[in-house]
Order: C-alpha cells, then structure tokens, then sequence
C-alpha cells in the first residue's frame, strides 16, 4: 500500500475512534440527564401526590364546615318558624279571650234585656 493511503487509512481510522468516543460521552451524557430527568419526574410526581392530598383535605375540611353551617340555619329557620308559629297561637288565643268577653257582655245584656221585658210583661199583665 501506498503512504498516502496508509496515511488517509490512519486518518480514517482515528477520526472514526474520535466519533465513537464523543458518541459513547454522548450516550454517558444521555444516560446521565435520563437518571436525573428520572429523579426530577419522581420527585415531581411526590410533590404532585402531596399537594393532591393537601387539597382533598382542605375540600373536606370545607365540605364539613359547609355542612355544619347548613345544619346551623336549618336549625335557626325551624326556631325561627317555631317562634313564628308560637306568637301567632298566642294571638288566637288573645282574640279568643276577647271573643269571649265580649260575649259575655252580650249575654249579661242579653239576660238584663230579658229581665226587663219579663218585669213589662208582668206590669202590664
């Protein structure tokens, strides 16, 4: 062989290993920023499970107080209808009172309006 091809050949021959090894760092390089990439998606997805967890308690510690206010205006509504309901008896009874004492009086002039009449009937009889 000729030098010049033994020369191009030892060229050839050290350009191609000085591609496998940048080829080999690379895919060092590659695996390397995988792991770490990797380590980061794990962390992300921890993170990502604790703030998940952190939000469906706060969500229920909302839902429970939500829960505890429905249950303190249903109750104040049913004392409130239940005071409504008491006043308004109160106020019949009051009325039926007054109903009766009014008619006793008619009947107390009912009875004098007898009495006199009875008392005419026998004067003129």
């Amino acid at each position: 062989m000729s030098v010049k091809i033994q020369d191009l050949q030892s060229k050839f021959t050290e350009a191609l290993n000085t591609a496998k090894e940048k080829a080999l760092e690379v895919q060092e390089n590659l695996k390397a920023t995988g792991e770490s990439m990797k380590a980061k998606l794990d962390k992300t997805g921890e993170d990502l499970k604790t703030s998940m967890a952190d939000a469906q308690k706060k969500v229920a510690a909302m839902q429970s107080q939500f829960a505890e206010k429905a249950e303190t205006f249903k109750a104040e509504r049913t004392l409130k209808h239940a005071q409504h309901k008491a006043e308004r008896a109160e106020e019949y009874a009051a009325a039926c009172v007054e109903m009766v004492f009014v008619a006793m009086h008619e009947a107390d002039v009912a009875i004098s309006e007898a009495l006199l009449a009875a008392q005419e009937a026998q004067e003129l009889s």
